[in-house]
C-alpha cells in the first residue's frame, strides 16, 4: 500500500494485578478498538482503503497503518480533542468511537496515548479522568424531510435505502421489503424523499445517521411546477385577507428598524 501511515494507540495498566502487555491484553478489548478506530480513520465511509493491524509490546502497542491522508486527518482531529478537551465539535460516528474509548479508561483504569507517524509526541490522553463525552442535550429528538437520489436499494435480511442527499450526505435508511416492492419500475438513480425519525445537534444541525427510524417514502420531483404554485397561492390567499403584514412585521422587530 502506498503512502500510508501510521496511528499508534498505547495502553497503559494492570489486569488482575499484572502489567498490561499482548499475552494478557483480551481479545475483546482488540476487537472493540478494532471496531472504533475504523469510525475515526473513515467515519460514515462504507467502501473506505485497506486498514492493518499489528498488536506489540509497551505495554500494549496497537498500529494501524492506512492512507497517508486519512492518518493526517486523524492526527488532527485528536489533536483538537486534546485542545478543546472536548468532543463536540467531531462528527457522530468519531465522537461515539472516542468517547467508547474513554468508557474503557474509566472500567479499566487504562491510560490510552494516541500518537502517528506524523507527529514525534503523544497527540491525545484518554484516562480515567477525562471528559470528553458528548453532552447529551446537544442531540435531541427530530422528524425530518430528506430528499436525494436512491443510489442502492435491497438486502436479504436487513432492507434498506441508500439516499444520496445533498444536505446530509449518504444516508443509509432501514425499511421493510414491503416499502421496496412497492417501488416502481427501476427507482435507482432517482430523486425520492423520506421522512425520517433521528437525533440532531442542536447547534449544527448535524444528524446521527446511526439512529434513523423510517417513517415514509415521498415521491420527490425536483420540476418546478407552475400550475401547483398557483393553486396553492388560491387556497392560501383568503386567509391572508386583512392581515396587516407591515404592523406584524413591526412587532417582530420589537419597534426597532431594520
Amino acid at each position: 500500500m502506498e503512502n500510508t501511515g501510521t496511528l499508534v494507540i498505547r495502553v497503559l495498566g494492570e489486569t488482575k494485578g499484572n502489567k498490561l502487555s499482548p499475552s494478557n491484553y483480551d481479545i475483546k478489548e482488540i476487537v472493540s478498538l478494532l471496531a472504533n478506530i475504523e469510525d475515526i480513520l473513515y467515519p460514515n465511509q462504507k467502501n473506505r482503503p485497506l486498514i492493518t493491524y499489528e498488536l506489540g509490546e509497551g505495554s500494549v502497542l496497537n498500529k494501524f497503518k492506512t492512507t497517508i491522508q486519512a492518518v493526517i486527518s486523524s492526527t488532527a482531529i485528536f489533536a483538537s480533542v486534546q485542545e478543546a478537551q472536548s468532543t463536540e465539535h467531531l462528527e457522530p460516528q468519531t465522537a461515539k468511537a472516542i468517547e467508547v474509548i474513554q468508557k474503557v479508561a474509566y472500567q479499566k483504569n487504562y491510560t490510552f496515548e494516541i500518537s502517528s507517524s506524523e507527529s514525534d509526541s503523544v497527540i491525545l490522553e484518554i484516562n480515567p479522568q477525562t471528559k470528553f463525552v458528548i453532552t447529551k442535550d446537544y442531540f435531541v429528538e427530530t422528524e425530518l424531510y430528506v430528499y436525494g437520489e436512491l443510489t442502492d436499494a435491497g438486502g436479504k435480511t436487513k432492507p434498506n435505502l441508500h439516499l444520496d442527499t445533498l444536505e446530509y450526505g449518504a444516508l443509509t435508511i432501514q425499511v421493510s421489503k414491503d416499502v421496496i416492492k412497492e417501488l416502481d419500475g427501476n427507482p435507482l438513480y432517482r430523486n425520492f424523499g423520506a421522512r425520517i425519525k433521528t437525533k440532531q445537534h442542536a447547534s449544527t444541525g448535524e444528524i446521527d445517521k446511526s439512529s434513523i427510524v423510517f417513517l415514509e417514502l415521498v415521491q420527490y420531483d425536483s420540476n418546478y411546477d407552475e400550475d401547483y404554485l398557483k393553486s396553492c397561492i388560491k387556497n392560501a390567499t383568503p386567509k391572508w385577507q386583512g392581515f396587516d403584514s407591515d404592523k406584524w412585521l413591526d412587532e417582530m422587530r420589537g419597534g426597532y428598524d431594520a
